[in-house]
């Protein structure tokens, strides 16, 4: 997967609109089901097997587990992500469910519930998202609910997880933003360690360049004077 780590665009605000979709306070009023320690403890086990294979394993396999643990009908990784001259947006770098075939899509930072989110600095819930944003209009089926979590690295957010609910019936509850923010956590402290283990082998790469480089001029600088010795 391609890890990178941008800043969030200073200079962006929240649209009315779309705080009209944000409904983030009846979390805290609806009925939660008893939260299941086991399920999670063996969830996160079952994530650090899979990140000590690839970064891209362990993020599929999150979507997967946060589709399951959430019972919703599609989750998935915002990646937050600004190519040179390019506006930030998010990729969508794994995908679970319904929003599968969307996988490597992109959103623009301004017209995004994971946008929205960053720029709140915390967990959000959106009620009928699709009302209020164009960039997932397209969605089927409609959206009922969408819950986002930021993935917090050491230096702000670097992109969010998400479930959503296609379904009437299914509404998330505090339960489910204990499980995501559980899953957000360790992916932050997974991505972190990649950032490290990435930054330890440029500056190793770069520490036996110079190296090489200064045994070239030693060896040119004794070719040097073995030629002049020699007239």
């Amino acid at each position: 997967a391609d890890m990178n780590f941008v800043d969030p665009p200073s200079d962006v605000g929240i649209r009315a609109a779309h705080k009209e979709s944000l409904i983030t306070a009846e979390l805290s009023s609806r009925a939660s089901r008893r939260p299941n320690y086991g399920a999670e403890a063996k969830v996160l086990r079952r994530l650090a097997h899979a990140l000590a294979t690839s970064d891209t394993a362990m993020l599929d396999m999150l979507a997967s587990e946060a589709a399951r643990l959430c019972r919703a009908g599609s989750a998935g990784i915002s990646v937050l992500e600004s190519p040179p001259d390019v506006p930030a947006s998010f990729r969508w770098a794994a995908l679970a469910g319904h929003c599968a075939p969307l996988l490597n899509t992109r959103r623009p930072f301004d017209d995004s519930l994971c946008g929205v989110t960053l720029a709140m600095g915390k967990p959000e819930l959106f009620r009928t998202p699709q009302r209020y944003f164009p960039s997932i209009e397209t969605l089927s089926p409609p959206v009922v609910e969408a819950l986002l979590v930021p993935i917090p690295v050491s230096d702000g957010a670097w992109g969010a997880i998400w479930v959503m609910s296609h379904d009437e019936t299914c509404r998330f509850d505090a339960e489910d933003l204990r499980l995501l923010t559980s899953l957000a956590d360790f992916t932050g402290a997974a991505m972190q360690v990649t950032r490290m283990q990435a930054l330890a082998e440029k500056r190793a790469a770069e520490a036996e360049k110079a190296q090489a480089a200064l045994r070239q001029t030693e060896e040119r600088t004794y070719e040097f004077i073995v030629t002049q010795r020699r007239d």
